[in-house]
Parts: structure tokens; C-alpha cells; sequence
């Protein structure tokens, strides 16, 4: 499920023509998360999605705004539950900080959440 994701999250790059530090934070943010939280097959894609809107916003002068993100999705997610699941994974970050958990930060930056 990992390699679907992660190929259709290539393409979504290209699309938006994004910098490639943006998709490698993505996928970074996407393995960390998924290495310490249960993720249903149904929640992947919007975990995904997520991570590409939190690194565009850290990486990019000029990053995608959630809409597009809605509707490259193929409106699968509202806004709303972008937000939501960005929220969680800010949360998640902080909870893993604090107890010294997967305090890494993504290679050659302090992380989106500094």
C-alpha cells in the first residue's frame, strides 16, 4: 500500500511542480507517522495527502492551498478532514518530541513544526 501511495504522490508532485525537498519531507513525515500510529487502509490516502500539505507549506515559496489538495483527491477528503488529520499529526509530533520518540528531524531541517 506504501508503494501506491507513495507513486501516487510522485504524480501529485509533478502536478503541483513541487520541489523534490517537498516530497522527500512528505514521505519522510508519512513513514514516521506511520511507524508509531495505527493507520486504516481507508485513512492511508489521507494521511498522504496530509503530509504533502504540511511539507509544501514548510518547503514551498509558494505552497498549495488546501482546496487543491481537496481536489486533487478527487474530493475523497473535505477540507475539514485535511485540517483535522494535520492537526493530529502536529499533535502526534509534539507527544513524540516530549517523550523523546522519533525526535529526528527531517535531514537538513529543524522540521514544520519549529
Amino acid at each position: 500500500m506504501r508503494g501506491i501511495l507513495i507513486d501516487w504522490l510522485v504524480e501529485v508532485h509533478m502536478k503541483f511542480r513541487l520541489a523534490s525537498s517537498t516530497l522527500y519531507h512528505c514521505v519522510w513525515l508519512i513513514d514516521r507517522y506511520c511507524s508509531t500510529e495505527q493507520v486504516m487502509r481507508a485513512q492511508l490516502q489521507l494521511v498522504g495527502v496530509t503530509a504533502m500539505f504540511i511539507a509544501s507549506k514548510y518547503e514551498e515559496i509558494y505552497a498549495p492551498e488546501c482546496r487543491d489538495f481537496v481536489y486533487i483527491s478527487d474530493k475523497a477528503y473535505t477540507r475539514e478532514q485535511i485540517l483535522s488529520m494535520e492537526g493530529q499529526m502536529h499533535i502526534w509530533r509534539m507527544m513524540c518530541v516530549q517523550a523523546g520518540v522519533g525526535d529526528l528531524p527531517f535531514p537538513g531541517a529543524e522540521g514544520p513544526w519549529s
